[in-house]
């Protein structure tokens, strides 16, 4: 998903947390990962969504563990949605999964809402891969 961070039809003047893109996001994580995506997390994820998000922004060093955990649960169950990864995380764990899960689905362009959006946003969408894939969209 692409977040125009200087919309002022999808947003209230301007404002990142207003942004109609925000509860787009949380809707699809929450039904995607539901044990993940609990109260304290979605808390979580709208103070982050109302600062521009960086793909680089791994604050916590923890993208190559949630990456790795995400892999170890699809080897063992399946990559069909809802995963049930994270039933037994701690409040701390979740922030960090989910924080994730905003970097890998969301990317912020810093645009109105009507300027063009450059070719280089259309990308193939991050998906967990699987053992029959060749390839893995980052």
């Amino acid at each position: 998903m692409v977040r125009r961070t200087e919309d002022e039809v999808i947003s209230e003047d301007f404002d990142l947390s207003t942004n109609r893109g925000n509860h787009l996001l949380m809707y699809i994580l929450k039904a995607r990962f539901p044990n993940i995506i609990k109260t304290e997390q979605i808390a979580h994820v709208n103070k982050m969504l109302s600062n521009v998000i960086e793909k680089s922004q791994n604050t916590t060093g923890s993208d190559d563990l949630c990456y790795s955990l995400i892999m170890s649960y699809v080897s063992e169950h399946s990559r069909q949605y809802p995963l049930d990864i994270g039933a037994d995380y701690t409040v701390e764990q979740r922030n960090q999964m989910a924080e994730y899960l905003v970097r890998k689905h969301f990317v912020d362009f810093k645009s109105s809402h009507c300027t063009p959006l450059p070719a280089d946003y259309f990308t193939t969408p991050w998906d967990i891969p699987n053992e029959e894939n060749d390839f893995v969209f980052t």
